[in-house]
């Protein structure tokens, strides 16, 4: 949720940025007013993030979904060093140096998050606590990797869909994460019921 609010924020302060064609990175772009604010609201969702997954690592017995886990604690520390230490140059209508930078540690980030959907999904086939959604999990899973390919094949060509291919691929993830967290905190509800 907090990843929303940040991207919307971001598009307010940054009226030039068109949600369907920019990719999100656009919105914290080098030299650019109030990109600090926005690096940090990212930051803050990435600690957020790394906060739930290492719950879950914690609270699950299967090597998969905590190499899962794992995966995706490393997507967020690289997110947060890629805010902060590799942003985009703002866009003059041709990809710099940083811009190559950028999408390469951005391709990283996506192939970690990658990997903790797969991890998550195979893990799911042995965990008692996710077995309820692993056909969700495999569809949002496959759905995330088509988005992350469409994406990357406009940002190469430079199609003016990037922003909507990536923006369905962070819903994806999104949503991805949230029924994770609501099938885990249903199990405890429903183990909680037992013991009472």
């Amino acid at each position: 949720m907090s990843y929303l609010v940040t991207i919307i924020v971001g598009s307010i302060l940054r009226p030039e940025y068109t949600i369907f064609i920019d990719p999100v990175s656009r919105i914290f772009a080098k030299g650019l007013p109030y990109s600090g604010v926005i690096v940090l609201l990212f930051v803050v969702s990435n600690l957020l993030i790394i906060i739930f997954a290492t719950g879950v690592f914690r609270s699950v017995n299967s090597l998969m979904t905590r190499a899962g886990m794992i995966s995706l604690i490393i997507a967020c520390i690289t997110g947060s060093i890629l805010f902060n230490f590799f942003p985009m140059d703002p866009w003059q209508g041709v990809r710099t140096s940083a811009d190559i930078v950028h999408n390469n540690i951005v391709t990283g980030m996506a192939l970690l998050m990658l990997f903790s959907m797969i991890f998550v999904y195979f893990g799911s086939k042995s965990e008692e606590k996710l077995k309820r959604i692993s056909n969700y999990l495999l569809v949002s899973t496959i759905l995330f990797l088509v988005c992350g390919i469409a994406s990357s094949i406009c940002l190469q060509y430079y199609w003016n869909l990037i922003g909507t291919f990536e923006s369905l691929w962070i819903i994806i993830f999104l949503q991805w994460l949230t029924v994770l967290s609501l099938n885990l905190n249903n199990n405890l509800a429903e183990k909680k019921e037992k013991n009472e």
